[in-house]
This record gives structure tokens, C-alpha cells and sequence, in this order.
């Protein structure tokens, strides 16, 4: 399969526009392979996303640097009400995104349509910083056509549905085309711009594209100097979806005709210079995957809680959690978590601190996860099947200051803090979440929700038991507004403890970047996923590595929902299958085992699940 670009989906963050709003998020498609040298810089059009590049950004990006912003109010690009929309607005957002991200000079801009007449104005106010640009469907002015000005004058509701109905493309608001329409693109006078250009340029038309004037199409290549022009046979509008071979073609053409020679890689996917059979007995595991599965993939560079953020965006009201009957939505889940965020933050909690997850497979050990690493800090995750001591020296080692555990653990809590550097306690319920009747239901099954409390001769708490604070109680009070990010795929993300199988645990040091790889490297493996489709029960504990990685960071890389169960039973793991039908299960052999051994298994519709993870 071509490599997934919603996995290199980025944000940046733009300065709120007035007090008392939130942050402007800006977001970006940006993968950079290892060792490369240029980069190429996507704009698409009015009404349109970055992922009209899709083909481009596959291809290009096995071997380039390559960047696809989306336009405000485009995509999962916000446009705030309070900020007015310009041309010069437009180049400020597109100069913020490359100078947040680090984006070295120069590069090439390839710009489609409206995009086009932005890249024009980016080069004029930094002719230094681009080395060639490429404008493909754009014209000297944009003139749309009588019918879509007239369909852009109805009312909101109706021009969704009519939008619908001609099954239109477009990845804007209405309000976000009206204002850019008047306000940017109708008023840009390409005919007096144009000619201004000093940067190596290539024309890209396709043949049949009557979106706008032809001859306006035609004005371009002749005002600016020195421009090359290609027209692409049988295409319209959306040349670089219609024909990306041939386009691909142009561009690697143009650029390595510029570029000093040996700066782009002979044609074909990188890597795959070598046979196939020279390339297997270097790397003997290529020999395992499947024929579509990439041999090379670029490590993702976002930070692993913008995995949540990037997901509520796609699929707000899609469920990311179930919990016995309980349905938390993505926009729910990324604001519960953002409220998490304040509340860490509220309570002293800074970049870089550790913050302790003792908690069983519910939602709030996702919500803490999650708000842990959008207020910097470094999660510790420990199993609330420990033993105190061994739960105290974990604490102790990580130089954990913050601890969020279960109620039940109260008790102990005062003697584990004697012992460490935590200061604070949350604490928080396995029935907080559930369902008001699950809640009754349950009340009196408390052993097979959470854990006894560990063994210990003392029951009497320590008097120096710190601050506790109550989980929902911190979440209510606390803002639901997204904080600004402060971590890079560098900085440190978990502390890991082994199991301490053959010596005694260690803290494995896990940075963002390796907890992106790994959850891109098993969507990889994992061919006929579907984005948004998937539903995936859990069971292996979200305190593992493995639960982490195959279980809860790889479905919301695919924006999919988590059934999370507190629980190994077989018998709760099939009602489970019966009731939701899940079409992942990630477990260990012997679940797989005690599964199929199961009287009368399918039954219980086990047929539902499609993709299985063993480890």
C-alpha cells in the first residue's frame, strides 16, 4: 500500500485573533524521509485540501521533503470568524507554517488554481526562498462560472445539500468560500503580479479545464518570464487527481533540471533500484510482509498527542471510546483531555515533569494519557495489578511527582508517597464512566473491575499523604480549550518499565518519535485497514507497551473506536464480540487460544473480526 499521509497530519499554531479566543490551528501535511535534501511545498486551491495531493505527496515523499498546508477554514484548517480574510493574511499563514516547522530555503512551490495566485505572492514578497515554482489551473484572474456564484448566494443548509447532491468536491464552509472568494481571490490582479515574477516557473494546464477562462489560463505562461508551459492531455480542472503520472513526470523534470545534479534519485520508489531478490537477502525480513506492504516509511515528526487532536478534527461524532455501553465521542475525548491538560497544568505540573497512570483499561487512563502529553509531560505507566513496593520503586525511579490512581488504592497512598517525589494524587473511579445503569448493575461486581488492594501488613494510611484531588472534579473546572504544543518528536513521551522477567525493571526511555514509528510501522503492516471504520476491542492492558502501541495508538491513527475492557475473561471478551462486533482484536496466543477453545465460539460472531494482532 502507498504509505498513509494522515499519519504525518501536523498543526501549527497561530496567535489567537482577539482576547479571551482559543488558538488558531493551522494544519499540515509534512513528511520528511531520512537523508532528504529538497523540499516541495503543496498549495492547493479554493474549496479544496491537501489532500488533492494525495498522489503527489505518496510519490514525492519517498525521497523529498514535501509539505501540504491547508487553506483557513480548508480541511481541518480553523478560520475564525474575528479574523478578516486577505491576500496578505493568506501569504502570512503559509510564511508562519514554513517558519514553524522549520522549513530550510530555498524550495519549490507547487500550487494549484487559487493556490497558485498565493505561491505567486509568496515568491514575490521571498523571491530568495523558492527555487522554482510550479502553477498548475491557475489563471490571471478567477472568474467563476454564473452557476456557482449563484449557488453560493442560497443559504447555508441548502448549499450543503445541493453540494451533496452534484456531488461537488469541496472541503470549505460556505462562509469560508464567500469571504475568500470576495475578499482574496476575485480581487487579485494576476495580470500586473505575474510579470513581477523573477523565479524559475512551469506552466501546468489540463487540456479540457474550462473551470475558468481558457484564455486566462493561456495569460500566464506569457506574462511571466521565461515560464514554460505543458498542457496535459485528456484532464480538467484537477489535473494532479486526474493524470498524477504525467504530472509527477513534469514536476520531477523541472525540478531536477534545476536541482545540482545527484539531488534527486533515479526514477522509481526509493530503494527500489536493487532486484527484489538482492533486496530480500539484504533486509531477510522484507520476506515476511506482503506484497503492498512499503519496505521504507518516513518516521511521522508530530508530537503522539496530536494523533487525538488530528482525529476529533476528521471524525468528531465518531465514538473513539466504548465502555460498557458508554460512547465518548473524538471532540469529546480530545476536550476531556484538554481539560486533564489545564488541570496538570493548574497543579503545577510542567514540560518535562513525569506524571504516574496506575489505572486499568477505562476511559480515564486514555483522558490522562493523553492530557499528560499535551501539558509536556512524560507519562509513567504502571500496572494497578503491582505490588505496592514494586509500584513505590517505580514511582520512585521515574522521579514521578503527580499520580493518578484508583480510589480503591487510597488507603495506600500516604505510605507510597512517603517514599517518592509525588506531591499530588488524583484520584478517580472504574464507574465514573459507565452508564447510570451499568452503574447499579455493577456496583456489586467491584473485584472484576478493580484490583483488590495490594497485601500489606499496614492499613492505616501515612499522615503525610499529599494533596488528592478528584479526577471529575478537576475535569469540570478546568477549560476545554487546546493548549499551545510545547514538545517536539524528540522530547521524551513514556517511561516504559520492563516486566523485570530475567532482572529488575527498567524505565525504557520512549520519545514521540518512537511512539510515532511504532504505530506506523503496525498501520503499515496492516494493508486493508479503514480509516474511520475500524472498530477494535481491547483487552491487553493499556499499562503494556504492546497495548499501547497495537491497541490504543494504532486506532486512533486510523480514527477508529476502542471497546475498552477491563478484563482478560473469555467470557466478557465474547459478549463483548456479540454486542459490538469489533474487526480488530490485538491479543497474545494464549487469548487467541482460550478464544477458539471457547464451547459454541461462533456464536458469538467472531466472524466480525477481520484483523488480528499477535505478539
Amino acid at each position: 500500500m502507498p504509505f498513509d499521509v494522515e499519519l504525518y497530519r501536523r498543526v501549527v499554531d497561530a496567535a489567537p485573533v482577539a482576547p479571551r479566543t482559543v488558538l488558531r490551528h493551522i494544519s499540515v501535511i509534512d513528511i520528511q524521509p531520512a537523508g532528504a535534501t529538497q523540499t516541495l511545498v503543496f498549495v492547493h486551491g479554493y474549496g479544496g485540501s491537501a489532500l488533492q495531493w494525495l498522489p503527489q505527496l505518496r510519490y514525492f515523499g519517498q525521497f523529498a521533503h514535501v509539505l501540504a498546508p491547508e487553506l483557513r477554514g480548508h480541511g481541518q484548517s480553523d478560520d475564525p470568524r474575528e479574523l478578516p480574510t486577505s491576500m496578505a493574511g493568506l501569504v502570512d499563514d503559509l510564511e508562519l507554517v514554513l517558519t514553524q516547522l522549520g522549513v530550510v530555503a530555498p524550495f519549490t512551490l507547487v500550487a494549484h488554481s487559487f493556490g497558485g495566485a498565493i505561491s505567486v505572492e509568496y515568491s514575490l514578497r521571498h523571491p530568495e526562498q523558492v527555487s522554482q515554482l510550479v502553477l498548475i489551473g491557475t489563471p490571471t484572474h478567477f472568474i467563476i462560472q454564473r452557476w456557482i456564484r449563484r449557488l453560493m448566494n442560497v443559504p447555508a443548509a441548502l448549499f450543503n445539500r445541493l453540494v451533496i447532491w452534484l456531488n461537488i468536491a469541496l472541503y470549505a464552509s460556505l462562509r469560508t468560500l464567500r469571504r475568500m472568494h470576495d475578499d482574496a481571490m476575485a480581487p487579485w490582479p494576476g495580470q500586473q503580479r505575474l510579470p513581477l515574477v523573477r523565479v524559475p516557473t512551469l506552466v501546468m494546464l489540463g487540456q479540457r479545464d474550462r473551470v475558468f477562462q481558457r484564455e486566462r489560463y493561456e495569460e500566464v505562461t506569457h506574462l511571466i518570464p521565461g515560464a514554460q508551459q505543458i498542457v496535459i492531455p485528456v484532464s480538467a480542472h484537477l489535473v494532479q487527481l486526474e493524470r498524477p503520472e504525467a504530472v509527477n513526470r513534469a514536476i520531477r523534470r523541472f525540478v531536477a533540471g534545476i536541482a545540482p545534479s545527484g539531488a534527486m534519485p533515479p526514477s522509481g520508489p526509493v530503494g527500489n533500484e536493487l532486484p527484489a531478490a538482492v533486496r530480500r537477502a539484504m533486509a531477510p525480513w522484507l520476506q515476511s510482509y506482503d506484497n503492498d506492504v512499503p519496505e521504507q516509511i518516513p518516521i511521522p515528526r508530530q508530537p503522539l498527542n496530536e494523533l487525538l487532536s488530528n482525529a476529533a478534527r476528521a471524525f468528531p461524532n465518531r465514538a473513539a471510546l466504548i465502555f460498557f455501553g458508554q460512547h465518548i465521542s473524538y471532540r469529546e475525548l480530545d476536550r476531556l483531555s484538554n481539560r486533564f491538560a489545564h488541570a496538570l497544568r493548574a497543579n503545577g505540573v510542567q514540560p518535562g515533569d513525569r506524571v504516574a497512570i496506575v489505572l486499568p483499561n477505562i476511559p480515564q487512563c486514555v483522558i490522562a494519557f493523553f492530557g499528560a502529553l499535551k501539558v509536556g509531560a512524560v507519562v509513567v505507566l504502571g500496572s494497578p495489578l503491582m505490588k505496592e513496593s514494586a509500584i513505590t520503586e517505580q514511582l520512585r525511579d521515574a522521579g514521578a511527582t503527580l499520580l493518578v490512581t484508583l480510589t480503591t488504592y487510597r488507603p495506600t497512598i500516604g505510605r507510597i508517597c512517603a517514599e517518592t517525589d509525588v506531591r499530588a494524587v488524583i484520584l478517580t473511579g472504574v464507574r465514573e464512566y459507565l452508564p447510570l445503569a451499568q452503574r447499579v448493575r455493577l456496583a456489586r461486581r467491584s473485584d472484576d473491575l478493580e484490583p483488590p488492594l495490594p497485601a500489606t501488613a499496614d492499613t492505616v494510611a501515612s499522615r503525610m499523604t499529599p494533596p488528592l484531588r478528584s479526577f471529575q472534579r478537576l475535569i469540570a473546572a478546568s477549560s476545554a480549550a487546546p493548549l499551545p504544543i510545547c514538545r517536539t518528536m524528540d522530547d521524551l513521551a513514556l517511561l516504559q518499565y520492563t516486566s523485570g522477567t530475567v532482572d529488575l525493571p527498567k524505565g525504557v526511555m520512549l520519545t514521540h518519535a518512537n511512539l510515532m514509528a511504532n504505530v506506523s510501522q503496525v498501520r503499515h503492516w496492516i494493508t486493508d485497514a479503514r480509516r474511520g471504520r475500524e472498530v477494535m476491542l481491547c483487552a491487553l492492558p493499556l499499562s503494556h507497551a504492546y497495548g499501547i502501541t497495537a491497541g490504543m495508538n494504532l486506532i486512533l491513527a486510523l480514527g477508529g473506536s476502542l471497546i475498552l475492557i477491563p478484563t482478560t475473561r473469555v467470557d466478557a471478551i465474547l459478549a463483548t464480540i456479540r454486542r459490538y462486533h469489533p474487526t480488530m482484536l490485538p491479543s497474545v496466543p494464549s487469548l487467541y487460544l482460550a478464544i477458539a477453545n471457547y464451547p459454541h465460539v461462533r456464536a458469538f460472531g467472531v466472524a466480525s473480526i477481520r484483523i488480528c494482532i499477535s505478539g
